[in-house]
């Protein structure tokens, strides 16, 4: 009975071994389908990728590669399964620096990533090479993923953004060069330097066209050795008059490939232009000149090259044209100083012979009353003197608005040198920031002379001295002239404007119609003078 009971704990001990086994055998089982699922999902994965991915052991012995690098293989006449060979012996044309770097990343067990160029039928491509080390259990490198990459189009991108912004570099420093000019010639010069660096060329020319279409070449950067001297006439026969003036660039990619050459087009081809270009410089309709690129190489002048000669050609005319409305308002400005310069020295003479005149008529009249004969003679020389006073002032100043207060000192003191007596006189003239036009210190040069004569002639009398003192404000605009002196003060009747010299009617007329502006008189402690007017009017 014990036997059996013996048999029967072995039987079901077996069987419950034999059930873990099946377990473990399922799980196992599952274990391999996932793996498997895994591995084809991995092996989906890459072969989906465009990299070229392998991976080797520590003998370099290929494990697992994906389609990428089967068709690469194939194409380099690799038909055979690559699992289980040596890289080298696959691809012999890999360089020994390959095998160094696969055996830095064996010994250091570090990624290692790099860049390589390769020239193929004057193509430049790029890859770049990641080497990622996989570890077993002891740590050590069991198994070495490379991923290769092609960078040719982020290489290309990253060349063509440099560019770019070299080229931007460099149309700033053309668009600095063309500020920094005066001159046509200087702004030219300036910028072929640039452009022949932008846009490589053995020989750069710039010919102007005047408004009356007279050509001339203006400029030319050449390399060294190359010719520097260049007429206008053996160029002409290049370029289409029409074509230019229409903004149309013309040029020719060889000349070599051209089944006839004109003239000029034999005569650079023998010095060993194959190429060349001619960009049209227009501004606001008109044709300003023509940018003339010659080069060595056929077919130099590419798009992209075309384009930047035109965006410099455009910021070259309107540099050109105005640099020549620069040079024409130079000139202008100058012929109207002279000019200026003249009339003011005739003017200047005219007033000076005039009192000369005066003061002869005065000495050889022969009136009955000679002492109001001399009296108004005395007050004409007195007038014209401060029109040249006054005219003197304006043109020192180039006729610009002269302060007030200066030019009220000046006519006093003028009009007081024509009399004796007016030496006992003090003047007194307040600082203002007040500023007249020409028209408005003709006018109250005449206006404040009149004044002046007045108090030496009403107001002096028989003391010995005397104050006239001349006070400038001016509010909203609105400009106050109060004309004082320590006389006797204005007659009644003068006061009401019911009797009026001479001077005084002159003066009202003055202010009202020429200063349109109004005067008042009144006394204060002598004779005061208010003339108020709009401050720049005319």
């Amino acid at each position: 009975m014990t036997e059996y009971a013996h048999d029967a704990d072995v039987l079901a001990e077996m069987q419950a071994r034999i059930a873990e086994l099946e377990a473990s055998e399922a799980k196992l089982k599952q274990t391999q389908r996932a793996l498997r699922e895994s591995e084809a999902q991995y092996r989906m994965t890459i072969d989906a990728m465009d990299d070229l991915i392998h991976v080797v052991d520590h003998e370099l012995k290929f494990i697992l590669f994906n389609e990428a690098l089967r068709k690469f293989a194939s194409a380099a006449g690799i038909q055979d399964d690559l699992v289980g060979q040596e890289l080298f012996a696959v691809f012999p044309f890999l360089s020994p620096q390959v095998r160094e770097e696969y055996m830095y990343v064996l010994k250091s067990g570090r990624p290692l990533n790099t860049e390589e160029s390769t020239e193929v039928e004057e193509h430049l491509t790029w890859t770049e090479t990641h080497k990622i080390p996989i570890f077993d259990e002891e740590g050590k490198v069991c198994r070495i993923v490379t991923v290769i990459r092609d960078i040719t189009e982020r290489k290309q991108t990253e060349k063509a953004l440099r560019r770019y912004a070299e080229r931007l570099k460099s149309l700033h420093e053309i668009e600095q060069a063309i500020l920094g000019a005066s001159s046509s010639e200087a702004i030219v010069l300036a910028v072929l330097s640039h452009i022949r660096r932008l846009i490589p060329c053995q020989r750069a020319i710039m010919i102007e066209f005047s408004e009356t279409g007279e050509a001339k070449v203006l400029a030319v950067e050449a390399a060294r050795g190359i010719e520097i001297d260049v007429r206008v006439e053996s160029r002409r026969g290049l370029f289409s008059m029409k074509a230019l003036k229409a903004g149309r660039v013309q040029g020719v990619e060889d000349l070599a490939a051209l089944p006839r050459r004109s003239t000029v087009q034999e005569m650079l081809y023998s010095k060993g232009i194959r190429s060349y270009l001619l960009v049209p410089l227009v501004d606001e309709e008109q044709l300003v000149g023509v940018l003339n690129l010659e080069s060595y190489r056929p077919h130099a002048f590419t798009p992209d090259r075309i384009n930047v000669a035109m965006s410099v050609a455009a910021s070259l005319a309107i540099a050109i044209r105005q640099a020549r409305l620069y040079e024409q308002t130079r000139q202008d400005a100058a012929t109207k100083a002279a000019l200026l310069l003249e009339v003011n020295h005739r003017v200047k003479n005219n007033l000076s012979a005039i009192i000369g005149l005066l003061y002869t008529a005065r000495r050889h009249a022969e009136v009955e009353d000679q002492g109001a004969y001399k009296v108004t003679m005395d007050e004409l020389i007195g007038r014209v003197r401060g029109l040249a006073t006054v005219h003197n002032m304006l043109s020192a100043c180039s006729w610009a608005p002269l302060p007030l207060s200066d030019l009220a000192a000046q006519i006093i003191h003028s009009a007081l040198q024509t009399f004796h007596r007016a030496r006992r006189l003090s003047v007194d003239v307040c600082p203002s920031p007040v500023y007249v036009t020409p028209d408005q210190a003709h006018h109250l040069a005449l206006v404040i002379n009149e004044l002046a004569t007045n108090t030496v002639k009403y107001a002096l009398g028989e003391r010995d001295t005397g104050q006239i003192s001349l006070c400038i404000t001016t509010q909203d605009d609105v400009v106050h002239c109060e004309f004082r002196d320590d006389g006797p003060g204005y007659p009644d009747d003068v006061l009401r404007l019911e009797r009026l010299s001479i001077g005084f009617d002159m003066i009202r007329n003055i202010v009202r119609d020429n200063l349109r502006g109004d005067l008042a008189l009144y006394n204060d402690a002598g004779a005061v003078t208010v003339i108020t007017f709009k401050a720049g009017s005319n």
